[in-house]
C-alpha cells in the first residue's frame, strides 16, 4: 500500500475563464481524484496558472474545508492568494474533520454510498476586469470497518452496521477467524490481525481506485475484535503512519479474562469449534498476548498517539442467584462489575476514556441472555449504537494516565514469580521486583513474600504470603485487585481511601479458564482479612467487614457478611461454620511481616476516568437486613458538607468535559481541580 502515498503528483488541466486549474490525479489510476475523505489526514493539491502574471486571485469562499498555501499559511475569504516564484499558485485543500448528516446525499453507488459537495470559489482580477470561477469535488466520510469478536462472523455486528448505514456511514463487514481446520495457529489473534491488515489495504486500494483519496479508516470492534485491532496497530511498523483514525472498542477484554464460571464457560465452549481453539487460549489474562499489547501502559506507550481510542463497557444487573453482595465500592444498590463475560476493569486502558453503560450483557448468545434476562446484548443495543455514532463524529482525546503498580516488596527463602502462564518460574531475590504488567503468579515454597500495590506511587494495599502459598493476581487496577488463591493462605491488607480494594476467589481451576468452579468469592472495601484454601476454604476478618459468597457444588449460593474478629469455614460438602479465631494467625505475626500495615497509607485518592452515561439499576434481591445496609454507608457527620458538594461538582465537570469531547487542555484542568478536592476532602475525612 505504500504506493498509494507516493510523493509525486500527476495533474489534469482544466481551463476556467482563462485560468488553468490543475487537480491532483491518483498515482494508481492516472485519473483525477473526484473526491477526498474527511479522514483527518488526506489533503488534495491544486495548481492554478494565471493568463496574466500581473493578475491576482482572491479566495471568495469554501463550502466545508479550507485552503492553505504550499508553505502552510491558511487562506480566509477575501484573502489574496500569493503565487510562488514561478507565478503559479499552488494550494492544499484540507477537508473538514467531520461531515454532518445534512451535508450528505446518496451517490447511488455501493462505494462510497454518501457524499457531500465542496465548492471552492475564486475571483480573478486583472486590471479593471474581474471574473469568478469555481472548482467542485466530492467529500466523503472514511469507511467504518466492523471487527467481530471471539467466534464471531459478519452477523455479529450486522445490527450496529445497519444502524450506521442509516446514519450515512459506509460500513464494511468481514470475517477474520480461521477457516482451515488443519491450521490451529490460523485462529490466533495475530493471524486474525494479519487478515484485518489485508482487508484495510484492500479497502484503501478500492477507494483510491474509485477516484476517492483515502488515507485512513475507522474501526468499530466488539469483544476480542478490539484485541485483533490493537494487535494490527502494534504489528504495523512504528515509522509508518497508522491507517486507522479511530478505534472504538465495545466490551473488549483489554487485560484478558481471569476465569469464567463453568456455567458461562459451557455457553462459550458451545460456540468454540476447531476454528477458534487458539484464540480461546489467548483470551486468558495470563497469556503473553496481553504482555505484548499492554507493554508500556504505565507511560502511555501502549497507545498510538495518532489514533483516537474509545472504550464502551457494559455492566449487567445484579442477580441474587448469581452475584456477591455489593460492588467493589461496597455499594449494595450498584450493578454488577461485568457484562457477564468481561469485567469493566479488564476493559479499561490507561489513558483512554471508558463510556460505561448499565443493564448490558456481553453478547446476544441465547444462553447468556437466559442467564441474565434483564440485560440488553451490547452489539444490538440502541444506546450503544447512539454513542458509537457520536464518537465517530467527535474528536476523542486522551485522558490523564493513572497507574497501579504491583511489586514484590520483599522476599526471603524460596519465592518464585511468573509474569505469564507460558513463562518459566523465576526465583525472586530479597530485593524489590516490579511487575511489568497487571498479571502475575507468585509462589512461595519454603520462603515468604510481601506483594504491594500502589496508585501513582502511593501504596494502598499489600498481600502477605507465608510458605507453601500460591496466588494469581489476575488484574490490578487503581480501583481493584482481583486475585485467585490457588493454595495455602494469604493475608490481605488495605487502607484505600474512597475506593475499593480486593476481590478474591477460591475454587477449582478445571482444564482451562472457561471451566472454573468457584467455591467462594470474597470482597472488602478496606481493612484486613485472611483467606485460606484449607478444607473447603476459610475466611477470617481481622478488621472491617468482609462480604462472602459461598458456592456449593450444585451452584447454590449463600451470601454472608463477616464482621471484625469473626470468620467462616466452608466444608467440602457445602456446609458453613463460624469461627471466633483463625488457627494459623501466628504465621502472620512473624517478624518478616511486622509493621506492614502502616506502609499502606496513601496520600491521595484517585478515581478512574469511567463515565456512567445512564442510571444503573439497583440490586434485585439482597440477603441482608436494613442494619447491615446502613452500616455500609459512609459517615459524613464530621465532614464539611460544602466541601463534599464541591467535590461532587468537580467530578461532574471533569466527566462532562470528557463526555462532551472538550479540548485536552480543558479536560486536564478539570481533572486537576477534581484531584485537588479529593485530596482535601479525604484528608479532612481522616
Amino acid at each position: 500500500m505504500k504506493k498509494i502515498f507516493l510523493v509525486f503528483l500527476i495533474f489534469i488541466v482544466q481551463s476556467v475563464s482563462g485560468q488553468e486549474v490543475k487537480l491532483e490525479k491518483s498515482p494508481l489510476t492516472g485519473q483525477t481524484f473526484q473526491g477526498i475523505a474527511a479522514d483527518g489526514t488526506s489533503t488534495l493539491k491544486l495548481e492554478i496558472s494565471l493568463p496574466n502574471p500581473k493578475g491576482k486571485i482572491l479566495l471568495k469562499q469554501t463550502a466545508l474545508g479550507f485552503l492553505k498555501s504550499s508553505r502552510g499559511s491558511i487562506y480566509r475569504p477575501q484573502d489574496t492568494i500569493v503565487p510562488d516564484s514561478d507565478e503559479k499558485i499552488r494550494l492544499i485543500y484540507q477537508p473538514p474533520l467531520y461531515i454532518l448528516d445534512d451535508r450528505l446525499a446518496s451517490t447511488n453507488c455501493a462505494t462510497p454510498s454518501w457524499k457531500a459537495q465542496e465548492t471552492l470559489s475564486f475571483e480573478y482580477i486583472s486590471g479593471a476586469s474581474s471574473s469568478v470561477f469555481c472548482q467542485k469535488f466530492d467529500l466523503i466520510r472514511p469507511p467504518v470497518i466492523m471487527v467481530h469478536g471471539f467466534t464471531g462472523s459478519r452477523e455479529s455486528l450486522a445490527s450496529l452496521s445497519a444502524f450506521l448505514q442509516t446514519q450515512k456511514f459506509d460500513t464494511l463487514l468481514e470475517e477474520y477467524y480461521n477457516k482451515n481446520s488443519a491450521d490451529r495457529s490460523g485462529s490466533s489473534i495475530e493471524a486474525q490481525a494479519a487478515k484485518l491488515a489485508k482487508h484495510i489495504d484492500t479497502v484503501l486500494n478500492t477507494y483510491n481506485q474509485s477516484g476517492f483519496k483515502l488515507a485512513k479508516i475507522d474501526i468499530v470492534s466488539h469483544s476480542m475484535g478490539g484485541l485483533i485491532s490493537r494487535t494490527y496497530l502494534k504489528q504495523r511498523p512504528s515509522e509508518n503512519e497508522p491507517l486507522v483514525r479511530k478505534l472504538i472498542m465495545i466490551a473488549t477484554p483489554n487485560h484478558g479474562v481471569p476465569w469464567v464460571e463453568k456455567i458461562v464457560g459451557n455457553i462459550l465452549a458451545d460456540l468454540i469449534s476447531k476454528y477458534h481453539q487458539e484464540a480461546a487460549n489467548q483470551l486468558f489474562c495470563g497469556n503473553p498476548i496481553f504482555q505484548f499489547l499492554n507493554e508500556g501502559e504505565k507511560s502511555g506507550k501502549h497507545l498510538n498517539d495518532l489514533v483516537q481510542y474509545a472504550i464502551i463497557a457494559g455492566v449487567r444487573h445484579r442477580y441474587s442467584y448469581w452475584d456477591i453482595m455489593g460492588n467493589f465500592l461496597g455499594d449494595l444498590s450498584a450493578a454488577a462489575d461485568d457484562d457477564g463475560v468481561v469485567t469493566r476493569d479488564s476493559a479499561r486502558l490507561n489513558g483512554v476514556s471508558v463510556f460505561l453503560f448499565g443493564e448490558m450483557v456481553h453478547t446476544y448468545a441465547k444462553e447468556l441472555q437466559q442467564l441474565f434476562p434483564k440485560d440488553d446484548p451490547m452489539p444490538r443495543s440502541g444506546r450503544i449504537s447512539a454513542i458509537v455514532k457520536k464518537l465517530l463524529l467527535r474528536n476523542i482525546v486522551f485522558v490523564p494516565l493513572k497507574n497501579c503498580q504491583m511489586e514484590i516488596k520483599k522476599a526471603e527463602g524460596e519465592v518464585f514469580l511468573k509474569r505469564t502462564i507460558d513463562e518459566e518460574w523465576q526465583k525472586v531475590s530479597g530485593t524489590s521486583k516490579i511487575f511489568d504488567n497487571s498479571f502475575g503468579i507468585v509462589k512461595t515454597a519454603s520462603g515468604s513474600a510481601v506483594t504491594t500495590f500502589s496508585t501513582q506511587g502511593d501504596p494502598w494495599a499489600s498481600v502477605m504470603l507465608p510458605p507453601q502459598t500460591e496466588i494469581q493476581i489476575s488484574y490490578a487496577s487503581p480501583e481493584l485487585v482481583r486475585a485467585f488463591v490457588k493454595k495455602g493462605q494469604a493475608r490481605f491488607v488495605s487502607n484505600k481511601k474512597g475506593l475499593g480494594s480486593f476481590e478474591i476467589v477460591l475454587g477449582n481451576e478445571g482444564e482451562n479458564w472457561m471451566k472454573f468452579s468457584p467455591r467462594a468469592k470474597i470482597r472488602n472495601l478496606s481493612g484486613d482479612f485472611i483467606v485460606s484454601t484449607e478444607g473447603g476454604g476459610k475466611i477470617f476478618s481481622i478488621e472491617e467487614k468482609v462480604s462472602l459468597q459461598a458456592i456449593a457444588e450444585d451452584g447454590s449460593r449463600k451470601n454472608r457478611w463477616i464482621s471484625s474478629g469473626k470468620g467462616i469455614e466452608m466444608t467440602m460438602d457445602g456446609r458453613i461454620k463460624t469461627m471466633d479465631f483463625f488457627p494459623g494467625m501466628n504465621v502472620f505475626e512473624n517478624v518478616f511481616f511486622k509493621d506492614l500495615k502502616s506502609e499502606n497509607s496513601p496520600s491521595t485518592t484517585l478515581e478512574s476516568p469511567i463515565l456512567q452515561l445512564n442510571p444503573i439499576s439497583p440490586v434485585e434481591n439482597r440477603d441482608i437486613d436494613a442494619s447491615d445496609e446502613k452500616s455500609r454507608k459512609p459517615e459524613k457527620s464530621s465532614i464539611s458538607k460544602e466541601l463534599y458538594e464541591k467535590l461532587m461538582k468537580a467530578r461532574k465537570a471533569y466527566y462532562d468535559a470528557v463526555a462532551e469531547f472538550a479540548s485536552e487542555e480543558e479536560i486536564n484542568e478539570k481533572y486537576k481541580e477534581f484531584q485537588r478536592l479529593q485530596e482535601e476532602y479525604y484528608g479532612k475525612k481522616q
